[in-house]
């Protein structure tokens, strides 16, 4: 995952110099502006540069301030490679309950039209049967070949479409976002979710509590089973026995609109409150879980979280202002993932006989007060 995410930096940088026509002797921006222009980390950008350095194209500045300049113009960032268009097939569940396949579309359709790429949707309703019959489309006589295939998770862990991507593996190269399948050899670009899980656990015992809950909606796609493992692995870390009663699952809850599921949230809160023992802090799947589930313990007159911790795992902000207390929660760096998701398919694209690998993007923890 490192060397890849520094070859992207690379080439990020490289395009930056020609889409600016920067010269020899020219100096480029500054760290933190290369950052912020190009989405990267500066663990990255600064390994990048450094290769950069190293292959004679770019030289550091004697001073302090001078920056990198540039040395000498790669001969590989040819117009022709730059006109190449890109055709992808994106198959994704974009229904409203689902934050994080709206955010990766809106940054992977930005990528590819700044690019001018052509991206084609597909809307699973998150059911591995609809994902089976738009997957066998691809392989139909008459349908056109997209150069690549994105796909996003559906809810089943049994992956009823291994087969299937297997023969479209040889023909279209896939690239997995937010989703891991076992037994299938292709990239794929997601957060790190077992992380997120393993340090919601975390932050939850160095504040004191104990006794736990771990509860998810749509639970057997595979960023909510990671989030689980991440979790679960944290209590046995510090020896704490998880009860298999304080995991709570169910893959067909509705995450619609707030109305929709405030019956079932308030079942699902009532069923955390006759835990024994009863948990004192509780890690939710998803933000819309934790908003409802946040708002349903105010109303039963428990104090968070001072009698009961709450954090949820994906950085809804939107849906988490249905409540007047701020979540604390994590969020994908969605920006940087779709640029590298579009880099790596330009590349699967261009190579696609390259090593596969398995990209995982650390989560960032947004501050609130609910723990």
């Amino acid at each position: 995952m490192k060397n890849e995410l520094i070859t992207q930096s690379k080439k990020s940088i490289l395009n930056y110099i020609a889409d600016l026509k920067l010269q020899t002797g020219d100096t480029l921006p500054s760290i933190r502006q290369l950052q912020s222009v190009l989405l990267l980390s500066k663990n990255s950008a600064m390994a990048a540069l450094k290769e950069l350095c190293s292959d004679g194209i770019l030289v550091k500045g004697d001073g302090a301030r001078n920056g990198f300049i540039i040395h000498e113009l790669p001969e590989s960032e040819t117009p022709a490679h730059k006109e190449k268009k890109l055709t992808a097939k994106f198959i994704l569940p974009y229904n409203t309950w689902n934050y994080v396949g709206n955010q990766f579309l809106f940054h992977i359709e930005k990528e590819f039209s700044s690019r001018s790429g052509n991206l084609l949707l597909s809307n699973t309703e998150n059911s591995p049967v609809i994902e089976h019959r738009l997957l066998q489309t691809l392989l139909a006589a008459d349908t056109p070949r997209p150069d690549i295939l994105l796909l996003m998770a559906s809810n089943s862990i049994q992956n009823m479409n291994l087969n299937l991507l297997h023969i479209i593996q040889n023909e279209i190269p896939i690239i997995l976002i937010d989703r891991t399948v076992r037994d299938l050899d292709c990239c794929s670009v997601c957060l790190n979710n077992r992380m997120v899980g393993m340090d919601a656990a975390r932050k939850l015992w160095d504040r004191g509590h104990r006794v736990f809950a771990f509860v998810g909606g749509f639970s057997s796609i595979s960023p909510i089973q990671d989030r689980l493992t991440g979790y679960l692995s944290m209590l046995r870390e510090k020896e704490c026995a998880p009860d298999h009663t304080h995991v709570i699952l169910d893959p067909d809850m509705d995450m619609g609109s707030y109305p929709r599921i405030r019956t079932q949230i308030n079942e699902l809160g009532e069923k955390i409150l006759r835990l024994t023992p009863a948990p004192t802090a509780v890690v939710c799947g998803s933000d819309r879980l934790a908003t409802c589930l946040l708002n349903f313990f105010l109303s039963k007159g428990i104090c968070v979280p001072e009698e009961l911790a709450i954090i949820g795992c994906d950085g809804d902000t939107v849906f988490s202002e249905f409540t007047d207390k701020k979540l604390c929660s994590y969020r994908q760096p969605f920006a940087a993932m779709s640029q590298f998701i579009y880099q790596t398919a330009a590349d699967l694209a261009e190579h696609p006989d390259r090593p596969f690998f398995h990209a995982e993007f650390p989560p960032e923890y947004i501050e609130g007060n609910t723990i």
